[in-house]
């Protein structure tokens, strides 16, 4: 008896299969050993320890099924693991089995027909589609149009005429972005990017139907794809990601690479990371684009020391460094130019953290340091009183010493 959710995905599914015996169309049986990465174990009675079988060839024929009502169990719809694939197909509510030929067809009432789940299974067929021909690091240009991840010369692509349906107001849905890093060098990782809203000079319906698409994606949370260039500019790179937050003042967006929730109540703040005790020191920063962006939204895009309010000049300062073991939580930064940014990080400005004062230092004042303000109470928020006083401790020990 089946006892999936019809909205949950393919791992969720598997997890949940976990232990089970599963029936193939033919009868013979499977076994879901574990889920390891990308892949899950299956037990057959030929590899009865297991043999990998890729989860997105699961995603793949589950989303055909939800679309259309119906798909074909053989090596050439599903792949080489057909009867893996349709062993665990049966297990959704309202699936039945037909043998002539043999496939799985999902009941009217549990069928989804939204346009948003058939926009959800044409975005994974065409990351399917372009992974297994040109790949995603060194993809030519018209094989990205042919494919209809990306078309045109502007930033954001959202083929509105497919999209609309699957979009709130019928303005479509974005697809990709284009990021050529030659404006914004700093806004793209490994783990995500800052997309800056376009503004281009066209009529401003324009640019403001391509952020709500934009912002659209995570409404409806569809991927987006995030286009760079490759090979010197002749071939593209292509990432699959997810719109995670935004913000209107600065005129951003972060789209994420990977499974991320940000924690920004500070019930939950957490001043120092927790390390990997065969590690002392941290040296990569994952979140840099997130936590900027955090920072951003906490206090407000200008600087927290001088007002300036230039969002590309902006830094997202650690109050407790990250390399020092600091956190990415908002509540451990503020928003400072370059210049505030390195007298903070010399002590040549502290906070003193009960009343939140710019304390200046090193024979310099405020005036010589370009400091306008007094103290932070101008900020709608303000850090984390932990970090304050960890920062204001940390400097009178370093005074201590000299």
């Amino acid at each position: 008896m089946a006892t999936a959710d019809t909205d949950q995905d393919a791992r969720q599914l598997l997890e949940s299969l976990v232990g089970k015996q599963l029936k193939t169309l033919t009868g013979r049986a499977n076994e879901v050993l574990r889920l390891d990465g990308d892949v899950v174990i299956v037990s057959t009675a030929r590899s009865p320890a297991g043999t990998p079988v890729p989860i997105g060839w699961v995603q793949d024929a589950m989303d055909r099924l939800r679309a259309t009502g119906e798909v074909r169990i053989d090596v050439e719809t599903v792949g080489h693991r057909s009867a893996l694939v349709g062993a665990v197909l049966r297990e959704l509510p309202g699936a039945s089995v037909h043998v002539t030929p043999q496939r799985i067809v999902l009941g009217d009432e549990t069928r989804s027909s939204l346009p948003r789940d058939e926009e959800l299974a044409r975005r994974r067929r065409m990351w399917t589609e372009l992974v297994a021909g040109e790949g995603v690091e060194n993809a030519r240009p018209h094989e990205l149009r042919r494919v209809g991840i990306y078309r045109g010369a502007s930033g954001v692509w959202v083929d509105k005429a497919t999209t609309a349906a699957a979009s709130n107001g019928g303005d479509g849905v974005a697809v990709a972005v284009l990021h050529t890093g030659r404006h914004y060098p700093d806004d793209l990782s490994e783990s995500a990017m800052l997309y800056h809203y376009p503004s281009t000079g066209r009529p401003p319906s324009r640019d403001r139907g391509e952020i709500e698409a934009l912002k659209e994606c995570a409404r409806q949370q569809l991927p987006l794809f995030v286009v760079t260039e490759s090979d010197g500019g002749r071939k593209r790179a292509i990432r699959c990601g997810w719109v995670e937050d935004w913000d209107d003042e600065s005129a951003q967006v972060l789209v994420g690479f990977d499974l991320y929730v940000s924690t920004k109540a500070d019930e939950a703040f957490e001043l120092f990371q927790k390390r990997d005790a065969k590690r002392s020191t941290v040296l990569a920063r994952p979140n840099q684009q997130r936590f900027k962006l955090d920072v951003i939204k906490r206090y407000g895009a200008g600087c927290a020391m001088c007002g300036l309010a230039v969002p590309e000049l902006i830094k997202a300062a650690h109050l407790i460094a990250y390399a020092q073991g600091g956190t990415d939580q908002a509540g451990n930064g503020l928003p400072l130019c370059a210049n505030h940014h390195d007298a903070l990080d010399r002590g040549l400005v502290r906070i003193e953290p009960e009343t939140r004062e710019l304390v200046c230092s090193g024979g310099y004042s405020a005036a010589e340091l370009g400091i306008t303000e007094s103290d932070l109470s101008h900020l709608r928020s303000q850090p984390h009183p932990r970090a304050l006083r960890e920062l204001w401790r940390r400097g009178r020990l370093s005074e201590a010493r000299t």
